[in-house]
């Protein structure tokens, strides 16, 4: 299993202070496995090392103290990162560090557990309100959340939802923005805080019967290299989970503005998405992959289960675009199953029980928008 991706720049908007070695958000729980998980804590000014307690009272020095002066991030700040690494699967652990309480869960093992976890790209962003309100309808707790990319230019949706995010952890597809110096603008410092030591490493995570991949896309229109299309069909291969899931942020197939974007590669015309899922489509189909998700186009836009080329397969994928809730439709085509055209929209998630995964596009107040109910054959 590779390691879990971090959270998107969460630290832009929320601040508890002005003054020297306050913190500026919410700890940033990433890379969880059954035994191990990063916790990263963001201070404005503070370069001494602090502790971090946790369980029943073990405690915690970071392994790593970075510090930017970037841009994006504002003055200059001091990532601890700690890695806690003796953790027993699916056992919940208080912990305080920073003056900030919490509790975190190493991930389980057990097959027949049960999974919720919500995903999303730019510009959705799941509220504290809405979290709670799910959580007490089902429940069940959130146990992680799937970022679909480009919510770095997008950071004021953060100050929506922090409370939620020192105890779910976050699973990052990197989107466009995310990586484009343009749009960044300081590249480096933000991979630095985002802990990407490459900038095309991919990332797979396993949380009791589900395991999901995301990738870093080559580019708008750009295949796949065989070297990364060996990773992807190995990661599947290795896995016991039975439920497989894709998470990239670049779409495959949509209705929207850049679904009907034309890119020139190898000399001709090509629109976004169609290499890539010529690609995939089969090795999805191979390996039992039922869903992939993405984010790009700011809309809501669900598939049937189709192949490679958008035919109908009741063995195919079912592709979920989730990037807001515009209503930017160019028709609808043969595959789609469900476009958001009227209403508004707040939490995209998937609930798996058994051999039944629900996937739903919901309202704060728990209203049903869009709903799709698989079963693993």
């Amino acid at each position: 299993m590779r390691r879990l991706s971090p959270i998107l720049l969460l630290i832009f908007v929320w601040r508890v202070g002005a003054s020297t070695a306050e913190r500026q958000c919410p700890p940033i729980i990433t890379n969880v496995s059954h035994d191990a998980l990063t916790i990263s804590v963001v201070m404005d000014g503070e370069e001494k090392e602090m502790q971090l307690t946790y369980g029943d009272g073990k405690k915690a020095s970071p392994w790593k103290i970075e510090s930017t002066d970037s841009k994006e991030l504002g003055p200059k700040v001091f990532i601890h990162k700690f890695r806690i690494t003796d953790l027993k699967a699916s056992v919940e652990y208080p912990y305080n560090v920073a003056g900030f309480e919490s509790k975190f869960r190493a991930s389980p093992s057990d097959s027949a557990a049960e999974v919720l976890f919500l995903f999303g790209g730019d510009y959705t962003m799941p509220s504290d309100e809405g979290i709670k309100k799910l959580e007490e309808q089902l429940k069940k707790q959130v146990d992680f959340f799937v970022d679909l990319g480009d919510h770095l230019t997008n950071r004021r949706l953060w100050g929506k939802s922090v409370d939620w995010v020192g105890r779910v952890p976050v699973m990052l597809a990197r989107g466009n923005h995310d990586n484009d110096p343009k749009y960044t603008r300081d590249k480096e410092q933000i991979q630095k805080y985002l802990d990407f030591p490459d900038p095309s490493l991919d990332y797979s995570l396993e949380w009791g019967p589900v395991m999901l991949r995301a990738e870093d896309v080559p580019g708008y229109s750009k295949p796949y290299s065989k070297e990364e299309l060996q990773a992807i069909e190995k990661a599947y291969t290795d896995t016991k989970c039975p439920w497989k899931f894709y998470a990239c942020h670049h779409i495959f197939f949509s209705d929207g503005p850049h679904g009907h974007q034309e890119f020139e590669e190898g000399g001709k015309k090509i629109a976004e998405g169609v290499l890539r899922r010529q690609q995939l489509w089969p090795i999805f189909k191979k390996q039992n992959v039922k869903f992939a998700l993405n984010g790009h186009d700011h809309l809501y836009q669900r598939t049937s289960f189709i192949d490679g080329e958008g035919k109908l397969d009741p063995l195919g994928t079912m592709n979920v675009t989730f990037g807001g809730i515009q209503k930017t439709f160019n028709g609808k085509s043969e595959w789609s199953a469900f476009q958001l055209t009227n209403g508004t929209a707040q939490l995209a998630y998937v609930l798996v029980k058994g051999n039944e995964a629900t996937l739903r596009l919901i309202q704060n107040d728990g209203t049903v928008i869009d709903e799709a109910v698989v079963k693993l054959k």
